[in-house]
């Protein structure tokens, strides 16, 4: 699980139903406030309680102040162990996000507007997990990199099954650089995105 409205709003829909060796991991930092709905470990915890699943945390946030601070994170046991799952995944459910859209960089922070005109220079359109890539599915990289914890788009490529939920005419263009990126294998959408993506 990554984090995200969509899937807040899927999880939202989802019965309880009980399945049998499952475990959910989640990949990508906490983005925002704790008490934020779509705050991610709140996601995969209640994705885990639906499944009777067990579960495992990435307890650090998803984008730190400073590249020092993400070093020291990483060396917590606790971030270690979520990370060390990340090659042994075999189903992925995220949120494809625009550029233009992300409301993480609504926020009045003088560092979060720097990320965001970097990324505009370096033509990013939309992300995976605020990893970014341009119109033709190319990574992006910009000093946000230094600061994110979470999952890379490299390692989300080697995962079998990618699901990207996503729809809206304004992530038309973030989700056509998905799906050429090759991030994601399945994608949800609705009938009038879809005919939009249509060649």
């Amino acid at each position: 699980m990554t984090w995200g409205t969509t899937l807040q709003a899927m999880i939202q829909q989802l019965q309880a139903l009980p399945i049998p060796r499952v475990h959910v991991v989640q990949t990508l930092g906490g983005i925002g406030p704790p008490e934020a709905e779509a705050y991610a470990a709140d996601l995969s915890r209640r994705l885990a309680q639906l499944l009777q699943a067990s579960v495992t945390l990435l307890p650090a946030p998803g984008i730190v102040q400073r590249p020092e601070a993400k070093e020291i994170l990483l060396s917590d046991r606790y971030v270690q162990a979520a990370l060390a799952l990340f090659p042994k995944l075999t189903i992925a459910y995220t949120g494809i996000g625009a550029l233009t859209t992300n409301p993480i960089f609504y926020q009045k922070d003088e560092q979060l507007a720097q990320f965001y005109q970097e990324l505009v220079q370096a033509g990013a359109v939309g992300d995976i997990a605020m990893r970014f890539y341009d119109a033709q599915g190319r990574p992006v990289h910009t000093s946000l990199d230094r600061h994110l914890i979470g999952i890379t788009l490299e390692e989300l490529k080697r995962i079998p099954r990618v699901v990207g939920i996503a729809g809206g005419t304004a992530k038309v263009e973030a989700i056509r650089g998905a799906l050429r990126g090759g991030y994601v294998k399945v994608l949800i959408t609705d009938h009038e995105t879809a005919q939009q993506l249509l060649p």
